[in-house]
């Protein structure tokens, strides 16, 4: 069966980053001043967005049949999308953008399937693990672990890997991305979903099956919408301003 629940959260969630993305466009590209989209619940808006669609990837790794192939499917639209803002927005540049690190946890996920048998016999274990350990390691990309009552700065030679510095989160001094979704904390809030999976019994699961038409539909064509939505807003506001 197809769970349209899940088709509509993420559904509900792409409305969210569309709108998002359009007073993004209106602030820091065309100028407009949007005092209330300043303001610090607009960064927990985008957050909990961007959440709902990697905890929804995560939950639904357990359906795809063929994970590594959508998985670098997935990753090639992200360095599309590199490449694109890097010739034609370049002070807008996306590196290791939502796209890129969920297609490159699909990758992982489905190289890691015989490591992840082990977690249905203790989901419930390792989805705390996984919370706790995206807990200690959300501010990575801000230097430092997160320990309750104390910060650990993260030594500098982390930071000296270029590449894979960035992509794990240890963002070197000229690093700098519009949207960026490294490894470290993000990897683990992927794996909350995929263990939270587990612990849904079927006939709970069955609830999901509830249909909710437009939100369901835009749901199951997010990765399509996402790629066109940008442009769209872009050339609608350019089209706008220029008349």
């Amino acid at each position: 069966m197809r769970y349209h629940l899940l088709d509509a959260i993420r559904g509900l969630a792409l409305l969210g980053m569309i709108l998002y993305h359009f007073c993004y466009d209106l602030t820091d590209i065309f100028n407009v001043s949007l005092e209330w989209f300043s303001g610090q619940g607009i960064y927990y808006w985008q957050r909990i967005n961007c959440s709902v669609f990697i905890i929804l990837s995560g939950i639904c790794a357990h359906f795809s049949r063929h994970l590594l192939k959508r998985g670098l499917t997935v990753s090639l639209w992200g360095a599309a999308i590199s490449l694109l803002t890097l010739f034609f927005m370049p002070e807008q540049q996306i590196l290791f953008g939502i796209l890129t690190f969920l297609g490159l946890m699909m990758i992982l996920t489905a190289l890691a399937q015989p490591l992840l048998q082990y977690s249905k016999k203790e989901p419930r274990f390792f989805l705390a693990l996984a919370l706790v350990l995206f807990l200690i390691s959300y501010y990575v990309p801000q230097g430092y672990f997160n320990f309750i009552f104390q910060q650990v700065p993260i030594p500098d030679s982390w930071h000296n890997l270029s590449f894979f510095s960035n992509l794990l989160g240890f963002k070197t001094e000229q690093f700098s991305s519009a949207d960026y979704f490294p490894l470290l904390p993000w990897s683990f809030l992927y794996l909350s979903g995929y263990f939270f999976w587990l612990l849904l019994k079927p006939d709970r699961r069955r609830l999901l099956g509830l249909k909710i038409p437009f939100l369901s539909f835009i749901g199951r064509h997010s990765l399509l919408i996402y790629l066109v939505h940008q442009p769209l807003i872009y050339a609608l506001l350019s089209l706008c301003f220029a008349l």
